[in-house]
């Protein structure tokens, strides 16, 4: 390698060396973290869509589903870009990891573009197909389309995120999630308390908030890369697009996407199948997944930490430590998602008595919450299993796994209990919670087989 291809100083964090179980500690706090920041502005947004009231929660869940499944092709590129900058960091190679970055956010924002235009002309039509009717549709309809509008702008602080937890440095990401989730949050809450001339809160403005937040964040972002202190920089000698870099990217970001995509497409039509029950069991739904993001919040972190740390050791060529690090992740993960899952079903009433005044609203969730025990615990491990893959270049597999378990398992499962066999929403319960199984014990063979050992990204 040349003097001038390297000639920026390395500014990533090495975590080639050292104490695994204290490194994956280290890197998933500020990771679980910011997840919990998220878990926290939902848990808000549930808390002031109760107080809304009507059918506010049900067209949310629905709204950001959507958003979620236009997102999915996005968050495939972060996939692809912090894949590769862990591999560059991992082999001490500090110019091409910048200009990774660089190259992500051009290829990002030039695939945002045909997602916002399908997006928010087929909004109705795909709410539609998702089973929302009469208002909850005209207000998920007007909800997701806003999201959708800014779906560039509320993706790309994550993407960049991820970017710096590919360099070691997810402190930085917690930081800008930090300045996402409390502008968000001031800004609906100020809605909310209709202080001064602003509010009252409407659905349409919480979508208004989140972009916001959004936008908050990205300055911040901003800052930091250009300053360096993440372990990347910003530089305007790479703005300039280079095929051979997107082609690396997506070589992890496709499968990546794809996984993402099929999978959010079969959610979409989960939502289907929980709304043939009615409005009361949708908005049971969407409040459980709320409540029980706080529990997957350590596994994000878990997952996060494992995906950077697998990266750079395979970059250094040390698949051991790599299989050592999945080890500790899955350990702690199993560990604390248990630990929060039982704690959560020793009060279940009180805790989700604050998101809803609505009894029946509140029985069903209780009753969903006794699955997601194994829901969560299930989903936590296959994220760290998943990204594990991903990180190693096994994208493909990740991908078929994904699809085959979410549409075979968690969607035909939740279909056949529920509708099929006359279990009604516990079936769907059931259902979700036996693919999700099936789904992880599938990823923990592939990860055994070895396969990610010969990968190349």
């Amino acid at each position: 390698m040349s003097q001038k291809t390297n000639a920026r100083p390395r500014r990533g964090r090495d975590l080639t060396t050292g104490s695994i179980p204290r490194l994956v500690a280290v890197l998933s706090a500020p990771t679980a973290a910011e997840a919990l920041l998220h878990s926290l502005a939902g848990l808000v947004h549930a808390y002031w869509m109760g107080r809304v009231g009507g059918h506010a929660l049900a067209a949310l869940s629905l709204g950001m589903t959507l958003q979620f499944l236009f997102l999915s092709p996005l968050i495939g590129t972060s996939s692809g870009i912090m894949a590769v900058v862990a591999r560059h960091i991992g082999a001490r190679e500090q110019v091409q990891a910048d200009r990774a970055l660089m190259q992500g956010i051009l290829l990002f924002l030039t695939l945002s573009v045909p997602l916002i235009i399908v997006g928010v002309t087929g909004a109705p039509l795909f709410l539609r197909w998702m089973g929302a009717t009469g208002d909850v549709h005209a207000s998920a309809v007007s909800y997701g389309r806003i999201l959708l509008a800014g779906v560039a702008l509320s993706e790309l602080p994550f993407t960049l995120g991820s970017a710096m937890r590919g360099a070691g440095h997810p402190e930085y990401s917690l930081y800008t999630s930090g300045v996402v989730v409390a502008v968000t949050i001031l800004v609906e809450s100020v809605l909310g308390l209709e202080l001064g001339p602003f509010g009252p809160l409407t659905l349409n403005g919480a979508a208004w908030a989140a972009l916001i937040g959004a936008a908050a964040g990205l300055v911040a972002q901003a800052l930091v890369l250009v300053s360096g202190r993440a372990g990347l920089r910003l530089h305007l000698c790479d703005l300039r697009f280079d095929w051979s870099y997107m082609v690396r990217i997506l070589r992890i970001g496709v499968p990546s996407g794809v996984k993402m995509l099929s999978p959010s497409m079969a959610n979409a039509l989960l939502m289907r199948v929980v709304a043939s029950f009615g409005t009361t069991v949708l908005t049971a739904y969407a409040l459980i997944t709320r409540v029980t993001f706080f529990v997957s919040s350590f596994g994000i972190g878990s997952s996060s930490a494992a995906a950077s740390m697998v990266g750079q050791s395979l970059g250094a060529c040390k698949p051991e430590r790599a299989a050592g690090v999945v080890r500790c992740g899955v350990i702690l993960t199993a560990a604390i998602s248990l630990l929060l899952s039982g704690l959560l079903n020793l009060l279940p009433r009180p805790i989700l008595g604050v998101f809803s005044a609505t009894p029946d609203v509140v029985a069903l969730a209780v009753v969903a919450l006794r699955f997601w025990i194994v829901t969560t615990l299930a989903t936590d491990l296959a994220g760290v299993i998943s990204t594990s893959l991903m990180a190693a270049g096994d994208a493909v597999a990740v991908m078929v796994i994904s699809i085959v378990g979410m549409w075979g398992g968690q969607l035909g499962l939740a279909w056949l209990f529920s509708t099929a066999l006359g279990m009604g929403p516990v079936g769907v319960w059931l259902g979700i919670a036996a693919g999700c199984s099936l789904a992880l014990v599938v990823y923990g063979v592939r990860w055994r087989g070895g396969t990610w050992r010969a990968k190349s990204v």
